[in-house]
């Protein structure tokens, strides 16, 4: 499963998206960008390896976010951004302490 970006349009006002357990394995970037009142982001359980979760900077209200159980990867590059994300996010991450990436 794939989310290609326009899915989220003419939503702007929504505040809470669960997408937990859907086998979603790419997003596109900037997707969740039209979604400016986003306070409640659930990705947690899915096949995601590389996306770019410091795009969600881009959503002032975001205030949880789940993102464990994916197959983040481990790439060197990647891996740094994503964890400085995790750690000036910290208290926005609620399962945080269950983010791994996959070798």
């Amino acid at each position: 499963v794939s989310l290609e970006g326009s899915e989220f349009h003419n939503l702007e006002n929504l505040r809470e998206l669960y997408l937990q357990s859907n086998r979603i394995a790419s997003i596109a970037n900037g997707s969740f960008q039209p979604l400016r009142k986003l306070e409640v982001l659930r990705l947690d359980g899915n096949r995601l390896l590389h996306f770019e979760v410091w795009q969600l900077s881009a959503n002032p209200y975001l205030v949880e976010i789940s993102l464990a159980d994916n197959q983040w990867s481990c790439e060197c590059g990647y891996l740094a951004r994503f964890r400085n994300y995790l750690a000036q996010s910290a208290e926005k991450i609620v399962d945080a302490a269950r983010v791994s990436c996959i070798y």
